[in-house]
């Protein structure tokens, strides 16, 4: 159950972490970037719903229908790791991370813009 409830979250890093690993073998440099913006917004949500666990005030939904219960995903992983009382810290770990991310995302894309003018103006 607990690899279940993890693995959207899990998903959803890891397709743009799988995309920079991707573009690197094909040595496109400005997809890296734009994967790492990426990634950002994605822990930028995580983070928002991780804040979530414990005061479990967010709307969730499902696709399953209303009469479906609906586990809040990160109420029942920090619960199960005993860290629920660590709700805010990881949130705020992970958007200090998206923040990151984002910088690299912003200050590589534009380093690689100012390269290309430059290569075209010469």
């Amino acid at each position: 159950m607990f690899l279940s409830v993890l693995g959207g979250t899990l998903f959803e890093c890891l397709v743009p972490i799988f995309g920079v690993v991707n573009f690197y073998r094909q040595r496109d440099f400005f997809a890296i970037s734009v994967c790492f913006g990426w990634l950002s917004t994605v822990l930028f949500g995580v983070a928002v719903y991780a804040a979530d666990a414990r005061a479990m005030e967010l709307p969730l939904v499902t696709p399953f229908g209303l009469d479906t219960p609906v586990t809040h995903d990160w109420n029942y992983l920090l619960s199960r790791v005993g860290l629920l009382e660590y709700d805010i810290v990881l949130a705020n770990i992970l958007r200090g991370a998206a923040v990151i991310f984002m910088l690299v995302c912003l200050i590589s894309g534009a380093w690689l813009l100012w390269n290309m003018r430059d290569n075209n103006g010469k």
